[in-house]
């Protein structure tokens, strides 16, 4: 955190739980509102991956509503389908009709409040990494947190996240964090690991594939080619790309090291087979 006091850094993190525990309270006065056909759709998944073995979860067409997001978010609502017996049994019967109890709804309410925590760890983890620590003078540091403050509770209670997720019923907030942790990661430096992170993302939601050709060229120039990378000890940050005099192992013909290119091949390749492999086995 720089240098910044502890009653500093506790101020902001009040900042952050207020804004947290403000946006909770509006998701939880909107239960009773309208909600969307996603509703349904996410019902449905959750039968589907509770109900059925794995290798008919993307086969099943009983209901129009059939699994069509990525190998990640079928386990994620597998996972949530364990919890959502708790509430509701019923809800996790395959139907063609919708189905839609004051528990299920419930249910489905809480586990888009709940994963949005991942939002708040993505924007604070963000906002850390970016370098707004204040350095420089009282006023700079005032500034500093200023603009943290803002970033935070601009994201916590974004008025689109709050209208998709918690009446379209999305999971973008919890998505969201995971693309700020990805973010962080690069902006301090590891760059492995963001691209690590962003292919976990992928393999959640494939609509995050617009991002992927930024993705490709920045990890391909920083991370297999050293292009602004200090000569002398690694990144900017001092953390990350190992490159500790210059770009070792660097091919003459195209420029890029190849170990590197080997290890963060072998980082995405791993999340892929993580996530498809077991059905293709």
């Amino acid at each position: 955190l720089g240098v910044r006091t502890v009653p500093e850094t506790m101020a902001v993190a009040r900042v952050a739980a207020a804004a947290w525990t403000l946006a909770t309270f509006v998701k939880v006065v909107m239960w009773r509102t309208y909600k969307s056909s996603d509703f349904e759709v996410h019902r449905n998944w959750l039968a589907i991956t509770h109900s059925l073995p794995m290798s008919q979860w993307y086969h099943e067409a009983t209901s129009e509503w059939t699994l069509d997001y990525p190998p990640f978010f079928a386990y994620f609502e597998w996972c949530l389908s364990h919890v959502a017996k708790l509430f509701d049994p019923k809800m996790l019967e395959i139907s063609k009709e919708p189905y839609a109890s004051e528990k299920a709804v419930l249910f489905q309410r809480l586990s888009v409040i709940s994963t949005d925590v991942m939002l708040l760890i993505g924007v604070v983890s963000y906002c850390r990494a970016a370098g707004w620590k204040g350095t420089g003078g009282a006023e700079k540091r005032r500034g500093a947190d200023a603009s943290m403050v803002f970033a935070i509770v601009y994201v916590v209670l974004n008025p689109g996240l709050l209208l998709v997720d918690h009446i379209h019923f999305q999971y973008n907030g919890f998505l969201m964090g995971i693309l700020l942790l990805s973010l962080a990661a690069i902006r301090r430096g590891e760059d492995l690991l963001g691209g690590f992170l962003f292919a976990v993302l992928l393999n959640f939601k494939h609509i995050f594939l617009y991002v992927a050709p930024l993705y490709f060229i920045y990890l391909l120039r920083r991370y297999c080619m050293g292009v602004g990378v200090p000569p002398q000890g690694g990144t900017s940050s001092g953390k990350g790309t190992p490159y500790a005099k210059g770009v070792p192992r660097r091919c003459r013909i195209c420029g890029l090291d190849i170990g590197n290119l080997a290890v963060l091949g072998v980082v995405v390749v791993s999340v892929f087979l993580a996530s498809f492999g077991p059905f293709v086995a």
